[in-house]
């Protein structure tokens, strides 16, 4: 895949995961826990999506643009990809550690306070995650690629 085509899929699915943390958000919000029979099918969703792109980006476009910058001796640009890959590994087993324990309608109506804050925690640290990327690692990473 080009490394244009690239940056537009991790685009969509930037796009994809914060529709899911949208609807999410809204059975929370709505109070609609209990009756939203797709609310598990949504959150399996959305942790496949979401381990299939942090780990891909770890593969593959932290990878790529921590080579260019070794490449083109831009150690401060070093430091602050290794501040993202190591947000990024927090962010991943959070995420795990959520899944993980929010697997089962039962276990969130059980748990139901914890997962809303849980929930709301992770949902701003990719939020931030996201914005953070889309406003400086992706322009750099057409800078370097494009």
């Amino acid at each position: 895949m080009s490394h244009e085509s690239y940056l537009k899929e991790l685009e969509r699915v930037h796009k994809l995961v914060l529709s899911s943390l949208d609807e999410i958000k809204w059975c929370i919000d709505t109070g609609l826990l209990e009756s939203m029979p797709s609310l598990i099918t949504t959150i399996g969703e959305l942790e496949v999506i979401l381990s299939e792109h942090l780990r891909g980006e770890d593969q593959r476009f932290y990878k790529e643009l921590r080579l260019r910058a070794i490449d083109l001796g831009q150690d401060a640009l070093l430091t602050a990809l290794d501040f993202f890959i190591v947000r990024t590994n927090e962010i991943s087993r959070k995420a795990e550690d959520f899944f993980g324990s929010y697997n089962s309608k039962e276990k969130i109506l059980s748990k139901q306070a914890g997962f809303v804050d849980n929930f709301n925690e992770l949902r701003e640290d990719i939020i931030k995650r996201n914005k953070s990327e889309e406003g400086s690692l992706f322009h750099i990473y057409k800078a370097y690629f494009f």
